[in-house]
């Protein structure tokens, strides 16, 4: 019952959204922001993979480079969305093989570097976790009746693996295991924004940000000076973007990434909370104190990624994995009970500034929702 009570909630939340959208006229749209200084800023402000995103550029941007991400992201959903049946990623899953299957070169690149943090993470972190999340509730897959037992998650786990899945250049997957499924849910957004980070140098912007979903990257200056992002504070009864818990200064080229339970959870009919951030290795969700995970990074597809691996990973082995990373930073919230506090690596402290972030300039879970004036009504992410 409470998973369907979760399940009508979520449609109407997605139903809010698209109606915002469409009242408001931002699905791919650009206009002209507030001065900055010599020029004027521009705004280009969308939906994609199930979230929005925004892109800030001093002192202004085009009708055409507006298409051209338009484009640009859609064929990235066409590639990596598992809620769209046609996608690249979904007819991988549905490829029982024998043989190899035929990917773009931008799967390959996130797929490659995914199986490599799993590696590296010791399977903590999985791509192929696919069956898992969805027994979860928290794929593309609709949630089910009641919460999984350990039976459960123990069939949906013979399933997984990363070493299931090899990578052939020139683009080409492999499947070990035909059952094995692909959420790339936790770097695509990541590499999305690296992807249109390129696509705006390419076209000759210096200074402007790109944000997708609450993964951020940096170019250039604002106005001057280094790009002040803040990271949400993991507070799930405030509005998304509300309280701030650090201002970081991010230098040219660097990018930053937040995962986090503290939003995107359910909670059983016991009151038990599971968060949507799944050990690979037990197959349950999370549960070793760690709220949220912020990872300042060179590119955004390492840094989404790292956060994700370093909340199953926990403060100890999790900051140890990010040392392992060059120029890499990372901070971790831990829920003590009557609030949180934080744990981070050596140089991240350095990153930290005084006074506010640049408007938009937000590293969170889901960090855009802010702009559509939601309120979670008791933890779970619905509407007041």
């Amino acid at each position: 019952m409470a998973c369907r009570k979760n399940s009508r909630r979520r449609f109407r939340r997605l139903a809010a959204t698209a109606l915002v959208l469409l009242i408001l006229g931002l699905v791919a749209t650009v206009r002209m922001g507030s001065p900055a200084g010599d020029g004027r800023d521009s705004l280009i402000v969308g939906e994609t993979m199930g979230t929005t995103f925004h892109i800030r550029i001093l002192p202004h941007a085009s009708p055409r480079l507006m298409r051209r991400v338009g484009r640009a992201l859609d064929r990235l959903e066409d590639i990596f969305s598992t809620f769209r049946p046609a996608s690249v990623v979904s007819r991988f899953n549905d490829f029982r093989g024998p043989g190899s299957f035929r990917v773009p070169p931008e799967m390959v690149e996130v797929v490659d570097f995914a199986l490599y943090l799993a590696r590296l993470s010791g399977g903590a972190y999985d791509p192929t976790i696919a069956p898992v999340v969805n027994l979860w509730g928290f794929g593309w897959e609709a949630r089910r009746g009641k919460f999984p037992d350990r039976d459960a998650v123990g069939r949906a786990l013979r399933a997984t693996g990363y070493s299931k899945v090899r990578v052939f250049r020139p683009g080409r997957l492999v499947k070990e295991e035909p059952r094995v499924r692909l959420d790339l849910a936790s770097v695509a957004k990541g590499y999305a924004v690296d992807y249109i980070w390129k696509l705006l140098r390419g076209e000759g912007y210096t200074d402007f940000l790109v944000e997708i979903g609450g993964e951020v990257r940096v170019s250039g200056t604002y106005s001057g000076r280094v790009w002040r992002v803040g990271i949400e504070a993991p507070l799930s009864d405030r509005l998304p973007g509300e309280e701030v818990l650090r201002v970081l200064g991010l230098a040219d080229g660097t990018a930053a990434a937040t995962s986090g339970s503290y939003r995107n959870f359910v909670t059983s009919r016991e009151g038990q909370a599971y968060g949507h951030v799944i050990d690979a290795r037990t197959g349950f969700p999370v549960s070793n104190g760690v709220v949220s995970v912020t990872v300042v990074a060179p590119r955004c597809l390492a840094a989404d990624g790292l956060a994700t691996a370093l909340m199953v990973l926990g403060p100890d082995k999790g900051l140890a994995l990010a040392r392992k990373f060059p120029h890499t930073e990372a901070l971790m919230a831990l829920n003590t009970g009557s609030g949180f506090r934080v744990v981070q690596t050596e140089g991240f402290a350095s990153l930290v500034q005084d006074g506010p972030a640049v408007p938009y300039a937000m590293s969170g879970m889901e960090a855009a929702d802010r702009r559509k004036g939601w309120r979670p009504a008791d933890g779970r992410g619905n509407i007041r």
